[in-house]
């Protein structure tokens, strides 16, 4: 008898531990289950953000495509994370995140651009935008999206109003591209205070346009291609006290106008090449500016 009730409490006891495995099996799928259905609701909002995004022109990349720097690192080199046959299920966006969106040349100007800030703007972890020639309500829409960090704007009008994205929360540069630079694209540049990188393509700079350069607060980056910079031109870009990095590839410059870069206390890369400066010249800047900080490195 004693025996028999032995046999009995240890099937009761295995009856409870098969009890209490089913609850916690059941709450473990129960929260599986239900983080799947916000996931999957998630990325069916993100993936139509997406597709709008698409029909303005616009090309969408994800977090897996940069490293930490925020450098694109040949995506395709790597496989999109996550099961494939799951990602054609769910979509992309299912498994990482959507953080950077390019718009191309608006087939209609400003509008059609505006309508695909205003999506891009409700994706939660967008971190850098490419943008063309965009306008002042455009430019609005920018400075409200709440975690972008990099702009790329490229040929924007002369009277922009750029101090619009002094408003951004989180812009912390700011990449300008002028395929045909203008004296006046560059004095809308004077009210933003957010470092910028300026790139100078074509057209005609004059000295008044180069010394708005040196009146641009946070101009950290600056490379001219076949914009007629000279010597006397260098006198105001030795002005731009914040700058780190200057490309004068092919310039109209010589020995004579280095003279006037001995200012530029920040500089840590200048290219000279295919210009008329020599040896000679790139050594007497190189001391002159080591004297008081570190000589930058010169491309010839």
């Amino acid at each position: 008898m004693a025996h028999n009730l032995r046999r009995g409490s240890l099937q009761g006891l295995r009856f409870q531990f098969g009890l209490r495995t089913c609850l916690l099996l059941f709450v473990v799928f129960a929260a599986a289950a239900s983080w799947l259905r916000v996931r999957s609701e998630r990325s069916t909002r993100l993936q139509a953000l997406i597709d709008k995004i698409h029909q303005c022109n616009g090309f969408v990349q994800y977090d897996y495509e940069f490293d930490e720097s925020g450098k694109w690192n040949n995506a395709e080199a790597q496989p999109p994370p996550g099961p494939a046959w799951m990602r054609r299920i769910a979509g992309d966006s299912f498994f990482c995140e959507p953080v950077s969106v390019s718009f191309g040349p608006p087939f209609e100007p400003g509008l059609q651009l505006e309508h695909g800030i205003e999506y891009a703007k409700a994706l939660p972890h967008l971190k850098y935008l490419t943008v063309f020639s965009p306008s002042d309500a455009a430019l609005a829409k920018i400075s409200q999206c709440p975690r972008l960090e990099e702009l790329w704007m490229t040929n924007w009008p002369a009277e922009a109003r750029l101090d619009r994205l002094n408003a951004s929360p989180c812009l912390r540069v700011l990449r300008a591209h002028m395929e045909r630079a203008s004296d006046a694209a560059i004095r809308a540049l004077c009210s933003v205070r957010i470092p910028i990188c300026l790139y100078l393509e074509g057209g005609e700079i004059t000295r008044a346009g180069a010394e708005c350069l040196q009146k641009i607060p946070e101009l950290r980056v600056l490379a001219v291609e076949r914009t007629h910079i000279d010597d006397q031109m260098l006198y105001y870009i030795g002005g731009c006290s914040q700058l780190s990095e200057l490309d004068l590839e092919g310039a109209d410059i010589s020995d004579s106008g280095l003279e006037y870069l001995v200012r530029l206390r920040n500089l840590k890369l200048l290219d000279v090449s295919s210009t008329r400066v020599t040896a000679a010249g790139v050594a007497k800047l190189q001391h002159q500016i080591s004297a008081r900080t570190r000589a930058p490195r010169v491309i010839r």
